[in-house]
């Protein structure tokens, strides 16, 4: 019986993917690999040379399920306009989903595997405002001479019993210390601005 060989005579290898058509050139002309010098010759450890030419180059991406997966449809229906929470933060959805859900991975991970999947990162992105170019020229003052007071007004709330209540946050900002004071009320009159100062 005779058997016919299509092989180039003048193959030179280059890297670690020419491994695999060298066993092929080798094993039909029944000669064996030296190892050690492929290795010296391409820089790597015998060994590995071994390895690559028995095994074939390894893919060198490994196609590991994360262990988010599970939380996919839980991360899709939290993030959805549907949902009357929202999350600002990642950190934020992390924590409620380790604290509600049992999820295990760590922040970084978790941060990772939101990166990776554009339509939860558009939803953050989406969050975030580019910073204002605006700046805002400080000046100092003696202590006890001014304030700033703010009301953040209009604060939508939703209760565990399903209840929605709307607050407002007085904010008084002291001109010296910028020391921060902070008051829940109901309403935005002068009397209620009036008691809360004092």
């Amino acid at each position: 019986m005779q058997y016919v060989y299509a092989i180039n005579s003048s193959f030179t290898v280059t890297s670690l993917l020419d491994l695999p058509m060298l066993r092929d050139i080798l094993e039909a002309c029944n000669l064996k690999p030296n190892y050690s010098l492929l290795g010296r010759e391409l820089g790597y450890d015998r060994r590995t040379i071994k390895s690559h030419y028995e095994n074939g180059t390894p893919d060198p991406h490994r196609h590991k399920p994360s262990m988010i997966d599970k939380f996919y449809d839980v991360i899709q229906t939290l993030l959805s306009d549907d949902t009357p929470q929202q999350f600002y933060y990642k950190r934020v959805l992390w924590q409620y989903l380790v604290d509600n859900h049992g999820l295990t991975a760590a922040y970084s991970t978790f941060r990772g595997y939101i990166l990776k999947i554009p339509v939860f990162q558009s939803y953050f992105d989406r969050k975030h405002t580019s910073p204002s170019m605006q700046h805002t020229i400080r000046f100092e003052t003696a202590p006890a001479e001014q304030a700033q007071v703010d009301w953040k007004e209009n604060i939508k709330f939703l209760l565990h019993d399903g209840t929605h209540i709307t607050f407002n946050i007085l904010l008084m900002t002291l001109g010296y210390s910028r020391y921060k004071l902070a008051k829940v009320t109901f309403d935005r009159t002068t009397e209620t601005l009036q008691d809360t100062l004092v």
